[in-house]
């Protein structure tokens, strides 16, 4: 900085403006004069050199033409090559008067062969020129093609250029060091006047004065004196006013600075240098702003008036350290009058420790501690005011509102240090999909929910929610494992919908759930359909509550068989809910709302305590008594303790574990594979059956099929459907059995309702089928007496 302000001082000076404008002069002069010397004689030489290209181009053709050569293949061959040994000649070629080539030294040229009529009209450092010759009787015979090098010239001419150079240059130097020897003599007095001054400035009793024969040069120096005398007597009023201010100062217990009108510190007292770090020399070469970051006029804003001074009210901004460090203060500013000039006083006192806890305090209300985005509290806040906003604005405002699919699999299964670290890097890429001036909120768990805020159009709103889509559709690398999430996005619109901000919210969460319906990994926005199904819904989850005391649920039984032996081996017991008002409701209805809800836990525990209890039942009546399958939710498996009840109720009612089976879908092992692994090894152990219900749905992997005690797979219906026609349903459900069939399991085709489909089936060795075909589900009261024959009619 010393340096370049040195520099910068020489730079300055008059004596080395005056002799760069000169010398600039002088080298635009001499630019000018050589370039144009170095011009004219560039032009002579590649004149020259075209002039005489063009002489010998015509001898050669004159010669080919008078001496009949191009008739003579031989000989012209032979002229042409003794042409090209000269070296000036790097190209010839000759055509007849139907351009057609008689012989040539470069084929490859002769494609792109192109006359020049300026020096450096060719990019391949030749001069090319066609030149037509004469026959005896004076007719065109053709045309003689030749380029010419321009590599000798061109040595030619960057030799005359150095040589020109070299003249330029050395006389440019001369006449630069005559100017500057005389502009040296002319600048000498203002020197000697400069450095006179200069001492004065260590000497103020030291009078300027200095000889000379220009005038204007002995006034300048009567002025200066006339200064010095001016400044000696401010300086010692300012003396009188630095003892004043410095008794002020040294009295403060704060921190406590004075500085000018513009913002120029003046004094300090000992605090200052405790707070800030700076020493009082530091200090005075700074400004105020330099240590409290707000601009002068905001500084000094709102300073209150009476008689005697100004005084603003306490005040809070950001203080600098000497190392850059930012910190809170508090200080108000008082205005004095002294000698006529006012004069700022501060009062500083460090707040840090008050205003972080208050910050913290802040964050922990109004931001999620794991992610950093807002959370519940803040997202209100500032929704209500968007919608303020908006209805202000007349624009629009969108509720976006985002759950990750499957997102407990993740967290149970590789832990919740995992699923924090997913939460927060899908925070990042859903924040990395909004504008500035929208916010992305955490709500809690795998919830996130966006504003997107001065809409004029409902378009931005849907291709916002496929760049969240697209956004989380790349894998996240967790723990070294790619991890793959989808979101279900529900939409609400402001002033579309509701005008409160809780029922926004709620909205966007009802089409959310839709979005879920709908298969995951899409969105929805919200209508009054969804408000009426969601009512709807309210009063089917509080009915199916009351269900159970109500003893509304039933059991419908349907017959598995065995179509080679002809005879009944399972029954699966199927859950129906017998309504008072309604009537008999489809699972399709309240199944879902059972495993949203959790009331599957319970209602599943009265599924198989009443399908044992059946069993005994049938036991006491019949001789042969089929096996019977329940099917268990993956919450059941929540509970660990699923082994253990179902073994209490087989003993309860002394039935064995070989008569019943459990069905379990592949959604429900992956949803905790460690959990459930360990329950379905206890369950087998008892004797129960294990059967995959719905194979193909799901996460199909030959690794559980492996390595979980599965006995049975069930071939999902969708397969089952246009068997006989779909060519991809038969290819997967051979592939099934052959897989069956290899690992020793048994398999069992569901939703055969054609006889083209049993028979299909049977073809390909899957004997086990159940379906409409043979029965459909039914209640307890109508099933046959065949546990003794169980024979088909």
């Amino acid at each position: 900085m010393v340096r370049k302000t040195a520099t910068m001082k020489f730079m300055n000076r008059f004596g080395f403006r005056l002799n760069i404008s000169i010398l600039i002069v002088h080298l635009l002069t001499t630019i000018l004069v050589f370039s144009l010397t170095i011009k004219t004689v560039n032009r002579g030489i590649e004149s020259g050199f075209i002039d005489q290209a063009r002489t010998t181009s015509g001898l050669v053709a004159n010669q080919i033409g008078n001496a009949n050569v191009h008739n003579q293949p031989d000989q012209l061959k032979l002229l042409l090559e003794d042409l090209l040994l000269g070296g000036n000649v790097t190209y010839a070629a000759v055509v007849d008067k139907n351009n057609k080539t008689i012989y040539t030294t470069n084929p490859e040229r002769d494609k792109y062969f192109k006359e020049d009529f300026v020096f450096d009209n060719s990019k391949d450092n030749n001069y090319y020129i066609a030149v037509p010759f004469f026959n005896a009787t004076g007719d065109t015979a053709g045309t003689l093609k030749l380029g010419f090098s321009k590599e000798l010239i061109r040595e030619d001419l960057q030799q005359i250029n150095k040589q020109v150079l070299i003249i330029a240059s050395s006389y440019f130097m001369a006449v630069a060091l005559i100017i500057i020897l005389v502009s040296s003599r002319l600048i000498k007095p203002l020197n000697d006047l400069r450095l006179l001054a200069k001492e004065v400035v260590n000497n103020h009793d030291k009078s300027i004065y200095t000889r000379s024969k220009i005038q204007e040069i002995t006034d300048l120096a009567q002025n200066l004196e006339e200064m010095r005398r001016q400044l000696v007597a401010r300086q010692e009023t300012l003396a009188e006013r630095e003892y004043y201010t410095s008794t002020i100062i040294n009295n403060m217990a704060d921190a406590m600075l004075t500085f000018d009108e513009r913002g120029y510190i003046q004094d300090t007292n000992s605090v200052v240098k405790d707070l800030f770090g700076y020493s009082q020399n530091q200090l005075h070469s700074m400004m105020i702003t330099e240590l409290v970051e707000q601009p002068l006029n905001i500084l000094c804003q709102g300073i209150c008036s009476d008689d005697k001074k100004d005084t603003t009210l306490l005040q809070e901004a950001t203080a600098l350290k000497i190392n850059e460090q930012s910190f809170y203060i508090e200080y108000v500013i008082s205005k004095i009058n002294f000698s006529g000039k006012d004069t700022y006083i501060i009062l500083i006192r460090d707040v840090s420790e008050r205003k972080q806890a208050e910050e913290k305090l802040y964050r922990s209300a109004n931001f999620d501690a794991l992610t950093n985005l807002p959370n519940r509290n803040l997202f209100y806040d500032r929704l209500e005011h968007a919608m303020s906003v908006a209805q202000r604005n007349e624009t629009l405002l969108a509720v976006i509102f985002i759950d990750l699919d499957h997102f407990k699999i993740i967290n149970d299964t590789l832990g919740h240090a995992a699923g924090d670290k997913l939460l927060q890097d899908v925070s990042s890429r859903l924040s990395s999909t909004i504008r500035k001036s929208d916010t992305v909120a955490r709500l809690g768990g795998d919830e996130f929910v966006i504003i997107l805020e001065a809409l004029a159009t409902v378009n931005p709103i849907a291709h916002t929610a496929i760049k969240i889509i697209d956004s989380l559709r790349l894998p996240f690398l967790i723990q070294k494992q790619e991890i793959f999430i989808t979101p279900s996005i529900g939409i609400s619109i402001y002033p579309f919908e509701e005008h409160h901000a809780d029922d926004l919210v709620i909205e966007a969460d009802l089409a959310m759930y839709r979005a879920k319906q709908r298969g995951r990994n899409t969105f929805e926005f919200y209508t009054q359909e969804m408000n009426s199904r969601s009512i709807a819904r309210l009063n089917m989850e509080t009915s199916l509550r009351r269900a159970l005391d109500k003893e509304e649920y039933v059991l419908y039984y349907q017959p598995q068989y065995d179509v080679i032996e002809n005879k009944i081996i399972g029954m699966e017991a199927l859950l129906r809910w017998n309504n008072a008002a309604k009537g008999l409701v489809s699972p399709v209805e309240f199944i879902p709302i059972l495993e949203e809800t959790g009331l599957i836990i319970e209602v599943g525990n009265w599924v198989i305590e009443s399908s044992i209890k059946q069993i005994a039942e049938w036991m006491g009546q019949y001789e042969y008594v089929p096996k019977v399958s329940i099917n268990i939710s993956a919450r059941q498996f929540d509970t660990n303790n699923l082994p253990l009840q179902i073994e209490k109720v087989l003993t309860k009612y002394n039935v064995p574990a070989k008569q019943l089976e459990i069905e379990v879908t592949e959604s429900a092992i992956m949803n905790d594979l460690e959990q459930t692994s360990k329950q379905l090894n206890k369950l087998h152990e008892l004797g129960v059956s294990i059967a995959l219900d719905d194979f193909g749905t799901g996460h199909s992997s030959l690794v559980y099929l492996k390595n979980y005690p599965i006995d049975t797979i069930k071939i999902d219906k969708s397969f089952i459907n246009n068997l006989c026609f779909d060519q991809s349903n038969q290819a997967i459900t051979r592939a099934i059995v052959a897989m069956a069939q290899a690992m020793e399991m048994d398999i069992l085709a569901e939703g055969v309702e054609t006889q083209e489909q049993k028979a299909w089936l049977k073809l390909h060795q899957c004997n086990l089928i159940q379906g409409y075909l043979f029965a459909r589900p039914m209640p307890v009261e109508n099933i046959p007496d065949l546990f003794n024959a169980a024979k088909l009619s």
